[in-house]
């Protein structure tokens, strides 16, 4: 075990003697930090294999609250043909490991051509607004560059976003804005969720559900018209039939309370993968959604969301897998650190003498999700993203639900992959992390 110690990162190179006795005070450190944490999972899980299959009432929720968020007008992708070009070359042979090589206003550039830009007619230079070149040369021979935009070119309706290839504009007058034009259906990425105004600038209160699905505090905001990030909306009630219409409240059965395990609730078994869930007739269900943090969920058989029958109990069996897997990680976080591990150790060390690397000063200047810098929490949502962007450890960000940190999370992932980074998106719950897929994906 002292050797994963041994070779753990340090801040400088240091002889043996030193490293020796850095790494005894690093192993005791983790000791301390995470023996506790082992001993609490040991109990719990001992605790609750000693039980029998979990159970709990429920009661339906409210669902007369429910609103869905209707578009009045209509999303549309507009190509952006800026820096596009129609390609006007007689060549016969076609060398595509040869760039195209082009001068324009004292400055030279080069790009590489493509089949697909031939096949295509037109090529894209990135950052290039140059509507005469002085010349244009691919594999030594002179090539035409027609640009394909027209300068001052307007669009009816608002454009909500514009990005290198693309603009996103915002129609209520039934037409497509121009014959490119296609349509958008999928809006959950366009919309702040913890923002929406009434005509009247005052804030609508209301928590997110799957999809357009909001459950509004005040019901008497049903019908109005309502705007978020420019598109504007009408609250209308779901029909009996939607999903959110069968989301039912589990409560707690005395018997399941533990003392062993104070301040645990045996009703997050119900929230774990591949668990099947049963009444007392023998009746199983499947969730289709859940709220860990509410103990709330919506149930189905096959297909059909459904509710159990009135008065019943439920049950499912406990799985005590997930922890057993957190007990694993925390040993082996323990017992065999590596590589940037280390870090996490460094967590627990007292903050007045840890050091860590000072952080670069890189500044965005590209936003893809909090594009408005006027919207209220915009400011502080961008600095936490370059904090994040320019740490090389760890980037903490705390809030109560609806504070914006969903936004703030797919805005990081949009620049880590623009810098063409992997990022591994981890959760609590399965909903959380389902919240921001469904961004990730729209995008």
């Amino acid at each position: 075990m002292k050797h994963y110690y041994l070779n753990l990162p340090k801040n400088k190179k240091l002889d043996l003697e030193f490293n020796e006795r850095i790494s005894d005070g690093i192993y005791h450190t983790a000791r301390r930090a995470f023996e506790p944490f082992e001993t609490y999972l040991k109990n719990t899980i001992e605790a609750l294999q000693k039980k029998e299959d979990i159970t709990a009432h429920w009661k339906k929720i409210k669902a007369d609250n429910i609103a869905e968020l209707k578009l009045i007008g209509k999303v549309y992708e507009i190509p952006n043909k800026v820096g596009r070009y129609r390609i006007i070359a007689d060549v016969e042979d076609f060398d595509f490991d040869e760039s195209i090589i082009y001068k324009y206003e004292g400055k030279k550039g080069k790009n590489k051509i493509t089949q697909a830009d031939i096949d295509a007619g037109q090529i894209y230079l990135e950052g290039v607004t140059a509507r005469e070149f002085d010349s244009v040369t691919w594999s030594g021979e002179t090539i035409e560059l027609q640009p394909l935009w027209n300068d001052g070119e307007r669009f009816e309706g608002i454009v909500i976003r514009e990005e290198a290839h693309r603009k996103l504009l915002y129609a209520e007058n039934g037409q497509k804005p121009s014959p490119e034009a296609t349509e958008i259906r999928k809006l959950v990425s366009f919309i702040d969720f913890d923002h929406i105004y009434d005509g009247s600038n005052h804030s609508i209160k209301a928590t997110r559900n799957e999809g357009l699905n909001v459950t509004l505090t005040n019901i008497e905001d049903f019908d109005k018209t309502v705007q978020s990030n420019q598109l504007k909306f009408k609250l209308k009630k779901t029909t009996s039939r939607s999903k959110e219409a069968y989301w039912i409240q589990l409560v707690e059965i005395n018997d399941n309370i533990s003392d062993d395990v104070p301040g645990f609730s045996p009703l997050k078994y119900f929230f774990d993968d591949g668990i099947e869930i049963e009444d007392e007739k023998g009746n199983k269900y499947q969730v289709a959604a859940g709220k860990e943090s509410e103990n709330q969920l919506i149930l189905k058989q096959g297909r059909k969301f459904c509710f159990p029958p009135e008065g019943s109990k439920l049950s499912v069996k406990i799985n005590t897998y997930q922890l057993k897997k957190q007990q694993e990680a925390i040993r082996t976080l323990l017992q065999m650190p590596v590589g940037e591990q280390g870090k996490l150790i460094r967590l627990f060390e007292d903050k007045d003498k840890a050091r860590w690397e000072h952080p670069k000063q890189i500044v965005l200047d590209n936003w893809h999700i909090l594009t408005d810098e006027n919207r209220s929490g915009s400011t502080e949502q961008r600095e936490f993203v370059e904090k994040a962007i320019n740490t090389s450890d760890f980037a903490i960000l705390e809030g109560p639900p609806g504070s914006g940190k969903t936004t703030v999370i797919l805005e990081l992932i949009c620049q880590l992959a623009q810098q063409g980074k992997r990022v591994l998106l981890c959760g609590s719950t399965h909903v959380a992390i389902d919240n921001v897929l469904d961004s990730v994906v729209t995008r």
